[in-house]
C-alpha cells in the first residue's frame, strides 16, 4: 500500500476517537500478515495482551522479559505515576518476544544486555509517534475501517476483556487505572448496543452463579448488574446532553489532546475558519490556528499543557487566518481538562470578533487621527459638558492655561480664567440656551482670542457639549492698528500730494497750451515767410524770361521750398490750401480789414482784379455761397 492510500487512516490526534480492533478475523489476520517480522509480532501481540501503554510498552528492556515463562510476571513501571506495577504474561507474548530475541542475538551476533531495548529501529529505540504510524498501517493493510493509532493495542485488549471474556467492568476500571465505570466505557469505545449485551452476559453469569448455589457472589453479581445499568443510563444521559451544548453552542468549541492535535469541533468552527469538522479532527492547533504572529511555540503549550493554574476564566485574543487566507481576530477561552491531577485535554471556546475589533481599531485610528488634527491645528480647541467642565482639549489651550493636557482634562473653565473674564460664562450659556453658534473676540492676558462656540447636540436634539475654538489674533490686531495709522498717515500724504498734483497740472496745462500756440504760430510765420518773401519773388523769376538751364534750377528750388513748408501745411492747409502767394498776401490784409480798394492800391492791380481774388480764396474755403463776411471767416480760423 502506498504513502496516502489507508482510506482510513485516523486524523492525527483524533479521538473518535483510537478506537480498539473489535473483530478477532482482523486480529488474526494481521498476526499472519506480521509473522514474518519478529519485531512488529512481538509489539503487536504483547500491545493486545497487555494494558500497557504505547510508552511503556515500547520501553520494555531485555533483562525484564528474556527469562520469563508463560504466566510469570513482569515488573512495569507506570509513566503517569512513577510506581511499579506488576502484569502476567501469557504464552502468546513469551513465544513473541523470544523469537523475538532469537533474532536479535543472530544480527549481533551476541547476547543481549539486560538494559537493551527490545523493540528498535535504525535510529535507536521506536518512539510513540512509530508506533502510531505501524498500528495505522497493519489496520489499513487488513482494510480496518476503525480509526487506529498506537492507543489501538491497549484498547483491543480492554475490549477483548470486557466484551469476550466477560472480565468485570470494576475489575477493568482499576486496571486502566480509570476513576469511573463510565470513563471505562468511553475509553474503549464501548457503544450502547454492546453495553445491552455486556448487561445480558453480567445476567448470565449472576443465574450460572446462582444455579451452583453461591449465595454471596450472586448478590455481588446483581449490585454489578444493577451498578451497570445505572452507568449505561448516565453514559445515555451525558452522551446526550454533550451533543446538545456542543452542537447548538453558538461559538466554536474545539477540544484538543495535551499534544496540541484537535480531537473534535462543532459546525460554528467551519463558520468561523472555513476547515470543516472532518478537516478539523486531528490537525495540529499550528496547522489550524494559523497565527498572523508567532504567540506561542510548542515548548509554551506545553508548559500551558503542565501548567496548575486554574485558567478557566482567562481570555486571550488572536489574529489568525482562516483556511482561504483571510485574517480574522478570535477570542479563545480556554480551560484545561485533568483527571488525577493530569493534563488530559483542552477545551476552548472560540468567538469571531472580527467585527468588534475593526471597529475597536476603526474608533482607535480615530481618535489618533482626531488627536492628531487638534494637536496640528495652530487653533485652540477645547471641548465642554453644560457645566464648563474640560472634557477634552489640546496643547495650545493647555500652554494658554499654563498646564498639561492631562492636567486641563477635567478641571472647570471658570475656575482657571479670571474673573473679569466671567462675560464667556454668560455668552457660553446663551449658546446653550439657543444652540446657535456664537463668535466673540476677547483679550486674555494680552493675548486677543477670535473664538466659535458651536453647541452639539444629542440624539434628541438637545444641546449636551460644546465645542470652542479660538484663534490668536493678536499679531492681527496689532497689524491692524498698524495698518489703521498708516492709512491715516497716507490719506494725508495723499491728500497733500493730490493738491500739489492738481497745481502742477494746470501750470503744465498752460506751459503746454502756450508752447503749442508758439508752435503753431512759429509754423504760419515760417510758412507765410516762405509764401510771402520767397515763392512771389521766385514766380517773378520765372517770368522774367530766364534761360532753360535757368528755368530749371528755378523749379528746383520752388520744389525745395515746398518740402520744407511741407510738415507744416498739413496743419496749416486749412487756412491756406491751395492759396497762391498772391492770395495770401490779400487774405492777410483782408484780415487786417483792409477794403478792396485798399488792398489794390497796394498790390497796383484793379478792384476788378482784387474781387477775382477774393472770390477764388472764398471759393477755396467753400463759403463763396454763403453770406458769410471773409474777414471774419479768417479770424476765426486761427
Amino acid at each position: 500500500m502506498q504513502k496516502g492510500e489507508n482510506f482510513n487512516h485516523p486524523a492525527k490526534g483524533c479521538s473518535t476517537r483510537v478506537e480498539p480492533i473489535r473483530d478477532m478475523g482482523k486480529i488474526r489476520a494481521i498476526e499472519n500478515s506480521l509473522s514474518g517480522n519478529p519485531r512488529n509480532l512481538a509489539l503487536f501481540t504483547i500491545g493486545i495482551h497487555t494494558w500497557l501503554q504505547p510508552g511503556e510498552l515500547l520501553d520494555i528492556r531485555a533483562g525484564q522479559i528474556q527469562h520469563l515463562n508463560p504466566g510469570d510476571e513482569m515488573d512495569v513501571k507506570v509513566f503517569k505515576t512513577g510506581t511499579v506495577r506488576k502484569i502476567q504474561l501469557n504464552k502468546a507474548c513469551i513465544d513473541a518476544v523470544q523469537n523475538l530475541i532469537i533474532e536479535m542475538k543472530k544480527k549481533q551476533n551476541k547476547d543481549l544486555e539486560p538494559d537493551e531495548r527490545l523493540f528498535t529501529g535504525q535510529r535507536g529505540g521506536l518512539s510513540v509517534s512509530s508506533l502510531n504510524n505501524l498500528v495505522k498501517k497493519w489496520c489499513a493493510e487488513v482494510y480496518l475501517k476503525e480509526n487506529c493509532g498506537g492507543q489501538t493495542l491497549r484498547k483491543t485488549y480492554g475490549y477483548r476483556q470486557l466484551i469476550h471474556r466477560g472480565l468485570g467492568l470494576k475489575d477493568l476500571m482499576n486496571e486502566f487505572n480509570h476513576t469511573t465505570s463510565l470513563q471505562t466505557l468511553k475509553y474503549l469505545c464501548v457503544q450502547p448496543g454492546e453495553l445491552k449485551n455486556i448487561e445480558t452476559k453480567s445476567t448470565a453469569q449472576t443465574l450460572k452463579v446462582s444455579h451452583e448455589g453461591n449465595e454471596e457472589t450472586v448478590a455481588s453479581l446483581k449490585k454489578e448488574i444493577a451498578e451497570l445499568k445505572q452507568t449505561m443510563e448516565k453514559y445515555r444521559e451525558s452522551e446526550e446532553k454533550f451533543k446538545t451544548l456542543f452542537e447548538y453552542a453558538n461559538d466554536s468549541l474545539i477540544y484538543m489532546d495535551n499534544t496540541g492535535h484537535i480531537v473534535e469541533a462543532n459546525d460554528v468552527t467551519e463558520d468561523i475558519f472555513g476547515w470543516s469538522r472532518k478537516e478539523a479532527r486531528g490537525k495540529h492547533y499550528s496547522e489550524f490556528l494559523l497565527f498572523r504572529q508567532d504567540y506561542f511555540d510548542d515548548e509554551t503549550f506545553q508548559s500551558f499543557v503542565t501548567s496548575d493554574l486554574n485558567i478557566s476564566r482567562e481570555i486571550n485574543e488572536f489574529e489568525v487566518f482562516r483556511k482561504d487566507r483571510t485574517s480574522i481576530y478570535i477570542e479563545v477561552s480556554t480551560k484545561l481538562v485533568k483527571k488525577k491531577g493530569e493534563a488530559k485535554g483542552i477545551i476552548n471556546i472560540v468567538r469571531d470578533v472580527t467585527d468588534r475589533k475593526q471597529m475597536e481599531k476603526a474608533l482607535q485610528e480615530s481618535e489618533e487621527m482626531a488627536r492628531a488634527l487638534l494637536n496640528a491645528t495652530s487653533d485652540a480647541v477645547m471641548l465642554l459638558d453644560l457645566n464648563g467642565t474640560i472634557l477634552d482639549t489640546n496643547m495650545a489651550y493647555a500652554e494658554i492655561f499654563g498646564r498639561q493636557i492631562d492636567e486641563a482634562i477635567g478641571l472647570c473653565l471658570w475656575d482657571m480664567v479670571p474673573p473679569d473674564f466671567h462675560g464667556l460664562k454668560e455668552t457660553l450659556a446663551r449658546a446653550i440656551e439657543t444652540g446657535s453658534s456664537i463668535r466673540l473676540e476677547k483679550e486674555y492676558q494680552g493675548v486677543w482670542m477670535d473664538t466659535m462656540l458651536y453647541p452639539i447636540l444629542d440624539s434628541q436634539g438637545n444641546v449636551s457639549r460644546l465645542a470652542v475654538f479660538s484663534q490668536d489674533i493678536t499679531k492681527r490686531k496689532e497689524a491692524e492698528e498698524t495698518l489703521l495709522r498708516h492709512r491715516d498717515h497716507l490719506e494725508e500724504l495723499v491728500k497733500d500730494r493730490t493738491i500739489n498734483l492738481e497745481q502742477a497740472n494746470t501750470a503744465l496745462k498752460v506751459l503746454l497750451k502756450r508752447r503749442e500756440e508758439d508752435k503753431t504760430e512759429l509754423e504760419e510765420k515760417m510758412v507765410l515767410n516762405v509764401k510771402e518773401l520767397a515763392l512771389p519773388f521766385l514766380e517773378e523769376l520765372k517770368q522774367s524770361g530766364l534761360t532753360t538751364r535757368q528755368n530749371a534750377i528755378s523749379q528746383i528750388l520752388e520744389h525745395h521750398l515746398n518740402d520744407i513748408i511741407s510738415p507744416f501745411v498739413k496743419t496749416l492747409s486749412s487756412k491756406f490750401y491751395n492759396f497762391t502767394p498772391v492770395e495770401i498776401r490779400i487774405a492777410n490784409l483782408i484780415k487786417q480789414g483792409k477794403s478792396t480798394k485798399e488792398i489794390a492800391v497796394h498790390f497796383n492791380l484793379s478792384s476788378r482784379t482784387i474781387d477775382q481774388h477774393r472770390y477764388n480764396i472764398r471759393k477755396k474755403l467753400g463759403i463763396n455761397n454763403e453770406k458769410a463776411n471773409l474777414a471774419t471767416h479768417l479770424l476765426s480760423m486761427e
